[in-house]
């Protein structure tokens, strides 16, 4: 499937019951849930894209917006791993909000709305291959993933489509690891973007890292620049969080996180490291 084809248009306005920052929490939480079931990063890539597809073709009712959560996992899954997690420990993660038939109702319903293709190119695809061609350290690598995993988390960042988010990244990791040139010809020839192309997306990225860093009270060092953009580089670490592609963190989901704050209306400190028990 071509990028263009699943470009994800402005859907929240017309969503009554849902805002952006229910999405954020929701797929804060759903990076929770990647990580204890271990699987691969781009299925939290993929389960993110077919969220936003979905939500863009049928009003959601808040109550349903977990199960779209977790049903999308389960496809991503499906699609991508090996191994996908088991409907009954789903049913346990939500708390029992939701019956294993509800998650294959719904999951019925995805692949219907969405035309049983899921096969989309997610920012992941781009993203690998960028980096190589960046002949990134793994520093800088971390980087440029922990600055996509933002982006995910934010609604705006759907008007840009996935390779451009990608290259972003990589462009936003360099800049603020002080590499030079910022960017050159080859990266210009990998990517298909020119520096001036990027310079907006990648003003966002790192806005939400420098959030992040506020958020968590890092130790700031030297800073970078992205276009008179300053930003606070964090010492040792550049990721509070591993990117999902090291996944294997032993945290404990809560199972009734999500609902009850989605029940609430409210956000939590953005950013703030969640601590399930």
């Amino acid at each position: 499937m071509a990028e263009s084809s699943i470009q994800i248009h402005d859907y929240m306005g017309s969503q009554n019951q849902i805002n952006e920052n229910m999405r954020m929490i929701l797929v804060d939480w759903l990076t929770e849930v990647h990580h204890v079931y271990k699987l691969s990063p781009e299925t939290l890539y993929l389960t993110i894209q077919i969220i936003d597809r979905y939500l863009s073709t049928r009003l959601v009712h808040m109550k349903e917006l977990q199960l779209l959560g977790i049903s999308s996992v389960l496809l991503a899954s499906k699609y991508v791993d090996i191994w996908a997690p088991m409907v009954n420990d789903l049913v346990c993660i939500s708390e029992r909000s939701y019956s294993k038939e509800h998650i294959l109702g719904m999951e019925k319903s995805i692949l219907a709305k969405l035309g049983w293709s899921l096969s989309g190119p997610t920012p992941y695809v781009f993203l690998v291959r960028f980096v190589k061609a960046a002949m990134a350290d793994k520093e800088m690598e971390n980087m440029a993933f922990f600055l996509t995993e933002l982006g995910l988390l934010h609604y705006g960042m759907l008007k840009f489509c996935p390779s451009m988010l990608a290259a972003s990244a990589v462009y936003a990791a360099r800049c603020t690891l002080n590499k030079t040139p910022h960017w050159d010809e080859m990266l210009n020839f990998h990517t298909g973007y020119s520096e001036p192309q990027l310079i907006e997306c990648a003003k966002q990225l790192v806005s939400f890292h420098s959030r992040t860093c506020q958020c968590q009270s890092l130790v700031q060092n030297p800073v970078g620049a992205i276009g008179g953009l300053l930003i606070d580089i964090p010492s040792e670490n550049v990721s509070i969080n591993c990117p999902a592609r090291q996944a294997g963190s032993s945290t404990n989901v809560s199972t009734n996180t999500l609902t009850t704050f989605l029940s609430r209306g409210a956000a939590r400190k953005l950013y703030q490291v969640k601590k399930f028990t």
